[in-house]
């Protein structure tokens, strides 16, 4: 319970300071705060998944200095990186969502 206590502690000083800071969750002008804070959002970086595939391939065709255990340990950690890249972006999109559709 107190876990919780401090969670809202920690969400409502972060609120709180928004709105010192000019960023005015609360405001009845919904429209330009979603544009500004989308303009101010840091740029979403490009997929990532051509550049696996080419390190993949590259892997795969190299047949000097990598054993097979090697060869299949790299691929595996690759691909873990591309489903962690995509969830990433998924929980980006399911906040944004969340965030407009609480403003608006």
């Amino acid at each position: 319970m107190a876990a919780i206590h401090k969670d809202y502690k920690r969400i409502y000083y972060h609120l709180n300071n928004l709105v010192i800071k000019g960023i005015d969750l609360f405001n009845k002008k919904k429209k330009p705060l979603i544009s500004r804070l989308k303009r101010l959002a840091p740029k979403v970086p490009d997929y990532t998944c051509p550049d696996i595939d080419f390190i993949v391939d590259k892997i795969e065709n190299n047949n000097k200095g990598f054993t097979k255990f090697r060869k299949k340990l790299l691929i595996k950690k690759l691909e873990r990186l591309r489903a962690q890249n995509d969830d990433l972006r998924e929980l980006g999109k399911y906040w944004y969502r969340k965030f407009k559709d609480y403003l608006v």
